[in-house]
C-alpha cells in the first residue's frame, strides 16, 4: 500500500486513471527533463473536482502523481513522489 488516502490530500472522492495513461502522455512529449514529464501527466488529467492518482516511468524510476488542481502543469496542491525502479502500478496499489 503506497498511501493511506489520497482523501487526505484533497476534499472528495480520489480516483486512479491507467498507467498506461499517463505512460502515453509522458511518450507522446518526449520530455528531456523529469519536470516536462510531470507537466505532461498533469496535463493529460483533471484532479480539479477530485484528487486523480496516476503513475508513469521516466529515467529508470517510477512516480505516483496525485493531481490536485485543473492545471497543465504541475501546483503547489499536486503530489510526486518516486518509486524505485520500474513498476506497473494499478488501483489495487492505492487507498482511494
Amino acid at each position: 500500500m503506497l498511501f493511506r488516502s489520497v482523501q487526505a490530500l484533497t476534499s472528495g472522492t480520489g480516483t486512479f486513471v491507467a498507467q498506461s495513461v499517463s505512460q502515453a502522455a509522458v511518450t507522446a512529449a518526449a520530455p528531456s527533463t523529469l519536470k516536462e514529464a510531470i507537466d505532461a501527466v498533469a496535463a493529460s488529467i483533471d484532479g480539479s473536482s477530485h484528487g486523480i492518482v496516476s503513475a508513469f516511468q521516466y529515467g529508470g524510476a517510477t512516480y505516483a502523481f496525485i493531481d490536485n488542481s485543473s492545471g497543465a502543469t504541475a501546483t503547489a496542491t499536486d503530489v510526486v513522489i518516486k518509486l524505485t525502479g520500474t513498476l506497473s502500478l494499478t488501483a489495487q496499489d492505492f487507498v482511494l
